[in-house]
């Protein structure tokens, strides 16, 4: 089973906040992992799938 990374870790990837990370997963658009009723957590495949569909850097960085 591949590792699952937690909410902070999906922002870090990405580059974006932890609410923008459960933003994505309320929108469809990032599939997480249910574990209770206030904790979800994401599998590096899912992740790695919405950076190839979704994720566009910011270039004026």
């Amino acid at each position: 089973m591949p590792p699952l990374l937690k909410p902070w870790q999906v922002a870090d990837i990405l580059g974006v906040t932890v609410r923008t990370v459960a933003n994505y997963r309320l929108n469809g658009k990032l599939k997480g992992v249910y574990v209770s009723s206030k904790k979800h957590l994401y599998k590096s495949e899912d992740v790695e799938e919405f950076i190839n569909t979704y994720y566009k850097p910011n270039i004026f960085e």
